[in-house]
């Protein structure tokens, strides 16, 4: 089971690395809220697919990629009279950009907080938390 949602996290954030909006999707609540601290809020699926197209995946040219930093990733099982229903997953990311030649630089870092749903027997993310970002000296 706890195998099962570090993998669906993975796949989650591969998707995002990769602008595959349909990947991600598939992990994500019908009833999804994206809370950011500098970019506001985003409801649903379909709010956080228009949101990563029009941001982060409009240039082609232009790549962001996100890093879980080492040791910083905590995972919380969430339980109601001894049943998984769900679990918290925290910890730090990098951000790194890259432009037309591949240069890559690592620009900033932020903490998450996610809340992942087991509802029928598939994990989903239902809350995500990302704040303290900072860029990188």
């Amino acid at each position: 089971m706890i195998k099962a949602l570090t993998e669906n996290d993975s796949l989650f954030w591969t998707g995002y690395n990769t602008c595959n909006l349909d990947l991600m999707s598939r992990f994500l609540s019908n009833d999804m809220e994206f809370y950011h601290d500098q970019g506001g809020i985003i409801l649903g699926i379909e709010g956080m697919k228009k949101s990563m197209q029009e941001n982060i995946c409009n240039d082609p040219n232009h790549k962001v990629r996100r890093e879980l930093v080492p040791g910083t990733f905590q995972l919380f099982l969430l339980k109601d009279n001894n049943t998984i229903y769900g679990a918290i997953l925290s910890g730090e990311h990098y951000f790194y950009n890259s432009h037309a030649g591949g240069n890559e630089t690592k620009d900033g870092i932020a903490k998450f907080t996610n809340l992942w749903l087991l509802r029928d027997g598939n994990w989903k993310m239902n809350r995500i938390l990302s704040f303290d970002h900072k860029g990188l000296n």
